[in-house]
């Protein structure tokens, strides 16, 4: 079984807004790299904050690990997004004023973790991740793709199922959106996730194990 899947799935911005999706029927493959494409307009992003629990399909129904999400409370869909959901923006989103430590282990206030024990996980990821030397630093005191590569620490710190990934490497040159599509691809591997990248950038549509068009 497949840990995320879309059934009959279609949205509406407005109640005589344009549908989009139009009844998509998908399965996501565990352990490979989805890229989502599409024009702009086609809804990659909002498909992706659907598959996060962040926004309701007008019809349809998103599936993980065999439950259907989308009918949910909120208070219930946001202890799924703590524990089985892991985020990834074009822009890495880090408080400019806390350390990267403290960025990384945030989700995990969410789900309950100690934060000695988060502190612990924070650290063996960044250190896996190549920043592990930047934990104390600000956001300002490191490089747009070492700050990426800390968004990818926090997504992962809570050891989600599903990595959802909006534009990972929108802002960064090519050696560090290779790097952090590198990560990524290990993450979906060797972790056994799901990885879900929203993007109209050729070059991570080719890295991509699957492509899903819009």
């Amino acid at each position: 079984m497949s840990a995320l899947s879309v059934q009959n799935l279609a949205f509406r911005y407005t109640p005589d807004g344009e549908e989009l999706f139009g009844g998509l029927n998908y399965e996501f493959t565990e352990g490979k790299v989805t890229a989502l494409t599409g024009a702009s307009g086609r809804g990659k992003s909002t498909l992706l904050y659907i598959l996060g629990l962040m926004l309701t399909p007008t019809r349809g129904e998103v599936v993980l690990h065999g439950l259907g999400q989308s009918a949910s409370p909120d208070a219930a869909r946001s202890r799924v997004r703590a524990a089985e959901l892991g985020f990834v923006f074009q822009d890495a989103a880090l408080d400019p004023s806390r350390s990267i430590l403290d960025s990384v282990i945030e989700p995990s206030m969410y789900a309950g973790i100690k934060r000695a024990t988060a502190i612990k996980r924070a650290a063996q990821l960044l250190e896996e991740l190549g920043v592990g030397a930047r934990a104390e630093h600000k956001p300002g005191q490191i490089s747009g793709g070492q700050a990426q590569r800390v968004a990818v620490a926090r997504a992962l710190i809570n050891n989600p199922a599903v990595v959802l990934a909006d534009e990972p490497t929108g802002n960064l040159d090519p050696a560090n959106a290779a790097g952090v599509l590198d990560v990524l691809s290990s993450i979906a591997g060797t972790g056994k996730r799901t990885v879900v990248i929203a993007t109209h950038d050729p070059y991570v549509i080719g890295r991509a194990d699957e492509v899903l068009a819009l």
